[in-house]
């Protein structure tokens, strides 16, 4: 479909950009541009969205919480859209898969036993970055709808409140500067 779709959207903008309106007609002129749209949608539909029941044909476990998101693959350099499926167990990423007879193929999986915390912040355009900490570092992704979202995450989670990451440590040449306060008074004093 995505093969498709970027096909006719070629030729849709090959034809009314080179061919002459006169020579094609008016209505079929403007019936193309009623029709790239719908090229458009059929190109991300194609290549990028993944429904639930996609997931459910690989996941044998029934989720009842998942999202459309995204994740930087730093490996790669590349970013890769997905279903995040975030259950009691587990919280895992499904991708598109490359095979026509997989509809999709786990990227990411992390046990909830393992999730210290996870912070949901709302960035520009009404996106949000939904970021899990780890004893390993932190994970994000990024979604585009979450209204209720931390109730919605913390009810998938099993989680009562959203617990703190942990002590914070200062470590180098920042432990050897001087605290807040100290600085403040040192400057009150004119030194």
């Amino acid at each position: 479909m995505k093969t498709f779709a970027s096909f006719m959207l070629l030729v849709s903008v090959f034809v009314v950009s080179f061919l002459n309106r006169s020579f094609i007609g008016l209505p079929l002129y403007f019936g193309i541009f009623a029709l790239m749209p719908l090229w458009v949608w059929m190109f991300y539909a194609g290549g990028y969205r993944l429904t639930p029941e996609r997931v459910r044909k690989v996941r044998k476990e029934p989720f009842d919480c998942s999202f459309m998101a995204t994740r930087a693959n730093r490996l790669q350099g590349q970013v890769e859209y997905g279903r995040l499926v975030v259950t009691s167990a587990s919280v895992e990423f499904y991708v598109r898969s490359k095979h026509r007879h997989v509809p999709c193929e786990l990227a990411w999986t992390i046990p909830v036993g393992e999730l210290r915390s996870f912070a949901l912040e709302k960035g520009d355009m009404g996106r949000y970055t939904l970021t899990f900490m780890t004893d390993g570092g932190e994970v994000s992704f990024g979604l585009r709808r979450m209204e209720n979202g931390k109730e919605v995450l913390m009810k998938a989670l099993g989680w009562n409140q959203v617990p703190g990451y942990g002590p914070v440590s200062v470590s180098g040449d920042a432990a050897e500067a001087p605290s807040f306060e100290e600085a403040v008074k040192k400057q009150s004093q004119g030194t």
